[in-house]
């Protein structure tokens, strides 16, 4: 079938990745049908997107309720691909197995079963999972480990409850192997793939979700933005992957027959705050007299931080992943653009 002839359902639409995943929907031709939290919800995107009939919503207000996706999959016989995006990321919480493991992963089986008991029309599935499910947490200390698409963290589902980080590691790789485990035993229609992002950087796909404080990985560079001349510089090393990159690789984990039933991590390179400081100095002089003045990057830290080995990914996917100073470039055009 072509674009104009599929229906596309993604779970959590209303997110940072989500909406550049639609976007990049709309614009090949799709039709989608998203997910949102409530009515208000939907209703905003509606708008943001204007898509003229080929986008509409449906209410799913909990993850981790059994049957949550059963009445929308029913709605919409029509639908053939299912992107299941929605899964909590926050790490403030004070019950985090409550807010960030249980919905991940009930949302996650909640999501196979309604497929294989509503939607056995469904060719291919598409998760949104994350390189948390990949390095193991025990030794992310430990310098020059590195991974690749056959590793699996070890973390405990126990370990969730120490708190809403470790939740959130533990999460992604439960949810995720909920997900290659139902495959394997029930064996239903549809193909997984599974999208393992690193950190994900990059614009907002409409300014006006540029807001004080955004989601955890597009604040890194915003927080650096939001700096006074004389704070300290927090360091965080890690990876980082675009954000349109990320949406187009969830297309393809259902376009390319290579991407079907493959897991794929997604990370360009490693980063450190001082490279991020040091392209806005070079290329906003207007930050300069704002805005910390960067040190000399240690790359020595920089080696030590785990090494993903993704070429199987970059293989499959066949396109070149987004280089980092034009992540940068883009983010902060658009906080001039809503902030100055």
């Amino acid at each position: 079938m072509t674009p104009s002839e599929t229906t596309v359902f993604i779970s959590g639409a209303t997110g940072f990745i989500a909406k550049h995943i639609i976007d990049q929907l709309l614009s090949k031709g799709y039709t989608v049908v998203g997910t949102v939290r409530s009515i208000d919800k939907g209703e905003k995107l509606l708008k943001q997107f204007n898509a003229n009939g080929k986008l509409s919503y449906e209410v799913v207000s909990s993850l981790d309720k059994p049957g949550t996706f059963d009445d929308a999959l029913i709605k919409h016989p029509e639908v053939t691909i299912f992107l299941h995006t929605a899964s909590p990321v926050t790490f403030s919480s004070e019950d985090p197995v409550r807010d960030v493991f249980i919905p991940a992963v009930e949302g996650t089986r909640n999501a196979m079963n309604s497929i294989r008991k509503h939607a056995p029309q469904i060719t291919n599935v598409v998760m949104t999972s994350s390189v948390a499910a990949v390095i193991n947490t025990y030794n992310i200390e430990v310098p020059g480990f590195q991974y690749n698409e056959n590793c699996w963290n070890p973390i405990l589902a126990k370990d969730a409850a120490k708190s809403a980080a470790w939740a959130y590691k533990a999460s992604k790789v439960h949810a995720e192997l909920l997900a290659r485990n139902f495959v394997e035993e029930e064996k239903p229609n549809f193909k997984l793939t599974t999208i393992c992002p690193s950190l994900v950087f990059g614009p907002q796909l409409f300014d006006d979700d540029v807001i004080e404080t955004m989601n955890f990985s597009a604040e890194v560079i915003n927080t650096l933005l939001k700096l006074k001349k004389d704070d300290e510089l927090p360091i965080k090393y890690s990876s980082y992957i675009d954000v349109r990159d990320t949406a187009r690789a969830h297309i393809a984990g259902f376009e390319n027959e290579k991407c079907q039933g493959a897991r794929l991590i997604l990370s360009e390179d490693k980063f450190e705050t001082n490279e991020i400081m040091k392209l806005i100095h070079d290329n906003y002089p207007q930050f300069n007299d704002k805005l910390p003045k960067p040190r000399d990057i240690d790359h020595e830290k920089l080696k030590a931080i785990p090494t993903l080995i993704n070429v199987t990914s970059k293989e499959l996917l066949g396109f070149e992943f987004t280089k980092l100073d034009k992540i940068v470039f883009d983010t902060v055009d658009q906080f001039i653009r809503c902030k100055c």
